[in-house]
């Protein structure tokens, strides 16, 4: 009792946290002022982040999010509708009403966003990544791997092709 009351004081002075049986991490941000330091400690933990996430997805993300994604592929609504699974008249008619996308749609959203930012990483610009993931590829038996990314399976195949490049190990 007496050490948790010391390091919730030892937090509070230093601007640390404890996460669990971690070691104290440093937790200070910047403030307004160039030069100092805000001796607050933040109350973030990489859990709340995660559940945070889920929970966006189970509820449905704004449609906005997908033409953000859209906008970033350069791609038309026949290929989103293919990503999200759904017809292009669902496409349409979500983007007119604003309508936020369901669970699925969401959760293969995040997978298509998160393939896209590793091939990034990967190719060193989106243009590279892009160029990439619209044109057919050997490793994938001739398919194009935007075409592949409405199924889990789909993206994993994805994924296993980028790393290989990546690592230089090229079928």
């Amino acid at each position: 009792m007496k050490k948790e009351k010391v390091l919730q004081k030892s937090a509070k002075t230093v601007g640390t946290i404890r996460v669990g049986s971690c070691s104290r991490i440093p937790s200070v941000r910047e403030s307004a002022k160039p030069g100092k330091i805000s001796k607050e400690p933040l109350m973030f933990s990489a859990s709340n982040h995660i559940s945070r996430g889920i929970v966006a997805i189970k509820q449905g993300l704004p449609f906005s999010e997908a033409e953000i994604f859209k906008e970033k592929l350069m791609i038309g609504d026949d290929n989103l509708s293919v990503i999200l699974g759904s017809s292009t008249v669902t496409v349409h008619r979500k983007r007119k009403k604003s309508v936020p996308l369901n669970a699925c749609e969401s959760d293969r959203l995040d997978r298509a966003e998160r393939l896209f930012t590793y091939a990034v990483s990967v190719f060193g610009s989106e243009e590279k990544a892009r160029s990439w993931l619209t044109r057919p590829q050997y490793g994938l038996d001739g398919h194009v791997p935007l075409n592949l990314l409405d199924t889990d399976l789909g993206v994993r195949k994805v994924e296993i092709l980028i790393g290989r490049i990546d690592y230089g190990v090229l079928p």
